[in-house]
């Protein structure tokens, strides 16, 4: 996705806000470095839900389809690659790439034409078909896909 050259508009894609959770408060008496701890530590989910947003915006602004940021938690290396090969098996696959793993997690941007009931359906059903335990939820374009183990089995 590469705006046409000379294509600088300035044009405004949206809002976003955030509430944070009651925990994320800090103490009464906390000096400079604990307030510079305390927001660095949350910054990077903050950073990643804006960045979710934005992008999601950017794609359906010039390419007219959506964008998702999918985020595997709990899975292991073989689970992860049939995710994959479903996700792309999925009506309105565009393509997918990796953001970021680690042993048992994955992040990716997913972009397909698929709406979001439908892509919570197909989920579903993929987890059903692989045999797992999962929790799926949508926080706007991004999906949280959560291998429950159900007695390590999984």
């Amino acid at each position: 996705m590469r705006p046409r050259r000379g294509s600088r508009s300035g044009r405004r894609l949206g809002n976003f806000e955030v509430k944070s959770p009651a925990g994320w408060n800090a103490p009464v008496y906390c000096p400079r470095t604990c307030l510079l701890e305390i927001v660095g530590d949350r910054a990077a989910v903050l950073a990643a839900d804006l960045g979710a947003v934005l992008s999601g915006k950017l794609v359906q602004t010039f390419r007219g389809g959506g964008a998702f940021v999918v985020i595997l938690s709990g899975f292991d290396g073989d689970n992860r690659r049939a995710v994959e090969n479903y996700l792309a098996a999925f009506s309105g696959y565009r393509s997918h790439r990796l953001i970021r793993s680690s042993t048992r997690n994955a992040e990716f941007w997913y972009d397909s034409a698929i709406k979001p009931e439908r892509l919570d359906r197909n989920l579903r059903l993929m987890l059903e078909r692989l045999g797992l335990t999962g929790r799926i939820a949508f926080a706007g374009r991004t999906v949280t896909v959560e291998n429950v183990m159900v007695g390590g089995s999984h």
